[in-house]
Parts: structure tokens; sequence; C-alpha cells
């Protein structure tokens, strides 16, 4: 049994070469599966120097997000080297060693009928997280009321699992694991519809979790084994375009995977509501911030 890891790429290849350059090295990773989702040519001539007997590029006219693209590589892999593999989700943004990705293939192997997505733990301790409900996410993942929430650390009491990583137990069970890595069973992750492909970025984990819980499986993150995510991804996250996509991939998911009532519902437009105003109130700074240091 392989231990396969998809990396998706658009207009990243440095951050790609640099995660390559030290998985390719590893006793415990078998195959690398670059799948580049229509990046600009010199991206493309790059990717093209990559060689080694572990990696094998795809290139794709179109790129249509996260989930149609990771999803596309699984797909792939499966056609190359079967579906009965250990595969792993990477975002070229994260550090990982050797052990840890020896750890998490042991445990998902010996647990493959009941384990759903598995982690290591981020050296946040954040990258796993109670499901969203309409309520919690307006809380958690609106605009204003999102940033007071994390401000008063409401979000580290109420969302994640730190007083259960501090317990040091081996494997802990969670709902929602963070996109940026984790590991699965290739056939578990085909019975249960792969990621939904009908977002382009964000609440792609919380729709997995669903689809996952739905058909029997756990998640579970790992705390004797860590990794490192260095979020470079993140500087226009908070952008009002940026948000609209985010905003968009929230209404998919709760129109699609929960029955809400009248008050549910102005609660997630509210939440949509809440998050634009925010970004917008930041783009403004940033463009105010921007023409004082021209002049």
């Amino acid at each position: 049994m392989k231990n396969i890891f998809i990396i998706l790429n658009y207009n990243s290849f440095f951050k790609v070469k640099k995660i390559v350059k030290q998985l390719v090295r590893y006793k415990n990773v078998d195959e690398l599966v670059i799948i580049d989702n229509n990046s600009k040519e010199i991206d493309v001539e790059a990717l093209r120097e990559l060689k080694n007997k572990k990696i094998t590029v795809f290139y794709r006219k179109i790129n249509d997000g996260y989930a149609r693209g990771n999803n596309y590589g699984v797909k792939k892999a499966m056609e190359l080297f079967g579906e009965k593999n250990i595969f792993f989700i990477v975002n070229p943004d994260i550090i990982v060693t050797d052990e840890a990705i020896k750890v998490t293939s042991s445990f998902i192997l010996n647990n493959k009928d009941i384990a759903g997505v598995v982690a290591p733990t981020e050296e946040s301790k954040k990258s796993a997280w109670k499901a969203t409900t309409p309520y919690t996410n307006m809380l958690f993942d609106g605009g204003f009321v999102g940033w007071l929430a994390t401000k008063f650390k409401l979000n580290n009491k109420l969302r994640f699992y730190l007083k259960e990583i501090e317990q040091n137990q081996e494997s802990i069970h969670v709902d929602v694991i963070s996109g940026a890595f984790f590991g699965f069973y290739g056939p578990t992750f085909k019975l249960v519809g792969m990621f939904d492909n009908n977002t382009f970025l964000y609440y792609e984990e919380e729709i997995l979790f669903i689809k996952l819980n739905r058909k029997g499986f756990k998640n579970y993150i790992l705390s004797d084994v860590s990794y490192m995510h260095t979020h470079d991804y993140s500087k226009n996250k908070n952008n009002v375009k940026t948000v609209k996509i985010s905003n968009q991939s929230r209404k998919y998911l709760f129109q699609n995977y929960f029955h809400l009532n009248f008050f549910e519902k102005l609660l997630i437009n509210l939440a949509n509501f809440d998050a634009i105003m925010l970004a917008g109130s930041r783009d403004i700074k940033n463009s105010l911030i921007k023409s004082k240091s021209d002049s």
C-alpha cells in the first residue's frame, strides 16, 4: 500500500517546489501527484523541470477551485496507482516530518473501517474544530461578530479542541479537520463522493465532515505528531473579493446540507452581510494606507 500525496498548484510554483523538495526525500512518501490548475505559463514551464521518479504532474486548462482540483488529482492517482492506498491532501505551505506521515498513515491503515480523514496536530492546535451550525457560524465566521469572538478568545473555548489536545490522548475524535493537510483511505473517500464539486474555495472541510459522518466515519487528529502551516496564502483572505467567494460557499453549505428555519436562514444572510461589511472596511483602510505611502 502506498502513501500518495496530492498537491494543488495555482501560480505558486516556488511554494510547491519547496514542499516537493521536502517530501521527495522521505521514506514514507511513495508518490507525489501535482495538479496545476491553469497557472501562468511561467509556472507551467517551471513545473516541467521537476523531475523525479516519485513525481507525476497533470496540467489543467481551467482553475475551478480547491474541491474540483483535488478531486481530479485523487481520481488520476487512483487510475495510476489504484484506490486502495493512503492519500494525503497537501497545501504547499505546510511543513511536515517523515515520522508524522508514518504515524498518520499507520493510524489510517489500522482504522480504515472507521476513520474518515486523519491528520497530525497542527502546531497552533487550531486545525480541527467543531462542526458549524447556523448559530456558531454567525459567531465565529461572521465579520465584525467573528472578529469580536476571536478578540475575546471565545473560539478557543467553544470552537477548537484545545483542552482535549492538552490531555495528550494519542488520537482525538474531532468533527472538522483543516484542508491544509490530512490523509484518508482511498475507498472511504470514494464512497462518500470525495469533495463536493460545488464550492470553489472555503467550507470544503465542513461539507466533507457531513458526508463522512452520514456514512458513519469519524475524523481524528493525532496528538503525538504535528505539522506546521505557515499560512502563506492568508494575506488576501479578508478582502471583499475573497469574502464573496467564502459567502457563496457558506450559502451553498447551508442550503444543501441543512434544513433551516426562517430565523436560521436570516442568520446566514446576516453572517454574509457582516463579513462583506468588515472586508469592505478593511479594503478602504488598506487603500488609504497605500495612498498615503504613495504620496
